[in-house]
Formats: C-alpha cells, sequence, structure tokens
C-alpha cells in the first residue's frame, strides 16, 4: 500500500494481522483521534510514512514490523512517538 492519506478519523491506516507481506511505503496520517499508523501483522514493512499531530503514537507496530527507515512522525499525542522498533525522526 503506496501513498494513501488517513486525516480526521479515529485511527488513521492500519494494516490488520490477517495481512501478510504488506510493504506500506509513503502513507501520510495526520489530526485522527487514535494512532497515525497502527500494525499489528508482524510480517509488514514500513517506509517513507509519516505520522503528524494524531491523539495517540504517530506509529503503533507490533513487534516484528520490518522498520524500512525514513518513516516521520512529530507532534502526536504519545510523547514516543512511535513504538521502539520503528525509528521516527
Amino acid at each position: 500500500m503506496s501513498y494513501n492519506t488517513a486525516t480526521r478519523n479515529s485511527n488513521g491506516l492500519w494494516i490488520s494481522q490477517q495481512s501478510t507481506g504488506t510493504h506500506a511505503f509513503a502513507n501520510r496520517s495526520a489530526q485522527n483521534t487514535g494512532d497515525g499508523i497502527r500494525v499489528t501483522s508482524t510480517s509488514a514493512r514500513l517506509t517513507a510514512n509519516s505520522a503528524y499531530q494524531n491523539g495517540a503514537l504517530g506509529i503503533d507496530a507490533a513487534a516484528g514490523v520490518v522498520d524500512g527507515g525514513g518513516n516521520r512522525a512529530a507532534q502526536n499525542g504519545d510523547p514516543a512517538q512511535c513504538t521502539p522498533n520503528i525509528a521516527c525522526s
């Protein structure tokens, strides 16, 4: 999934655990009341996504999700911005 935008929802983009081998690239999530990008599929890869001004985490990814680099998160409700397995600048 690439180049999607989710704005002003309860949660922004969600990759469920039923999804397999999903590569999320260059998606944007902003101003959602919950997480900007939530990933429960442990076979997913996140690359160059951005999450700003969401109510909880910018990127909430389950352990095992691969960090493809270039992810960004700022001004989200949770000061951690992203789960520890995803580096967000």
